[in-house]
């Protein structure tokens, strides 16, 4: 009910939106005025869609009032994402739409700019994996091409791995298997790198403290998070690139997922363990499951050398 009454003055709400964001002066009045927006779309979704038009002509004003603020940049991320997460491709394809969509992309995931990468480049990653889940290759696939350069600096980057590596993903399911040939090795190199990182040393309760100065704590924590989630996001990127693409799939998954076989079955080497939780054993197993179907011998290969 409450929702209801929400979408029963939507229409009305944004327009008065649209024109006290056309006349506030203040950055942080414009902040509040988007954050406003964003939620109305996130609350009517579809609902919406008869207004669409409009909506969409508001934006580019508001891309051009925006300047260097990053959080005007922030606040139209989340308005572009909601639209496009709730509408699809009747959003992504509006003219007025992509005259923000892709300089906003562009602006965000632009990692030669100094703290680029620490405020706007996460947001820019999910905004452009939406728009991706959301697009045809009739219409958009020149567009989604022209930005793959800028894709592959952020992968060599190794920035954000669980959402670079799912927006490279989807690149290649929608635009074919050359988005990936070409950084073949790169990325056999990376998913194996990333992978590594879940093999953690053991370490006595006063180890921490001696090996930051005292400095560790809750850092400590966040960059367990951060690895374990980059590994299953690399498992999982493994695995879904043999289904799509078995040959080239196989060739740059395999090293990654036969050494983190090798250590769940081993226990572990030179005085280290496997760090593992149920989310990394599910996909780990997955992904080995794809590499024996499409290689049979690297059953034994694996548990040979284990």
């Amino acid at each position: 009910p409450q929702l209801l009454a929400v979408r029963s003055h939507s229409v009305f709400a944004l327009g008065n939106a649209f024109a006290l964001a056309n006349r506030a002066e203040s950055e942080e009045c414009l902040r509040v005025i988007l954050m406003c927006v964003s939620a109305l779309v996130e609350a009517n979704g579809v609902y919406l869609e008869p207004v669409l038009q409009a909506i969409a002509e508001q934006l580019p004003p508001l891309w051009e009032r925006a300047g260097d603020s990053v959080p005007i940049h922030s606040c139209l991320l989340s308005v572009l994402t909601h639209l496009i997460m709730k509408m699809g491709y009747s959003t992504v394809e509006n003219s007025h739409v992509q005259a923000v969509l892709f300089p906003l992309l562009d602006y965000c995931t632009d990692i030669s700019v100094v703290n680029r990468a620490e405020t706007l480049l996460e947001d820019g990653l999910r905004l452009w994996l939406v728009t991706l889940l959301s697009s045809r290759v009739a219409t958009m696939g020149s567009k989604l091409t022209s930005m793959l350069p800028r894709l592959e600096m952020i992968l060599r980057s190794c920035l954000e791995p669980h959402l670079s590596l799912k927006v490279l993903q989807f690149n290649s399911i929608l635009l074919g298997k050359q988005v990936v040939e070409p950084l073949g090795e790169f990325l056999r190199e990376m998913l194996v790198t990333l992978t590594s990182r879940v093999h953690v040393k053991e370490k006595a309760s006063g180890d921490e403290m001696e090996d930051d100065g005292g400095n560790s704590g809750g850092n400590s924590k966040e960059t367990d998070v951060g690895t374990m989630r980059d590994a299953i996001a690399a498992l999982g990127f493994a695995d879904i690139l043999m289904q799509v693409f078995p040959d080239i799939g196989f060739s740059i998954s395999s090293p990654a997922i036969g050494k983190v076989m090798s250590f769940i079955c081993s226990g572990g080497q030179d005085g280290q363990r496997l760090s593992l939780t149920i989310p990394l054993l599910e996909v780990a197993l997955s992904a080995f499951g794809r590499m024996v179907w499409i290689n049979p011998n690297s059953f034994d290969e694996i548990f040979t050398q284990t």
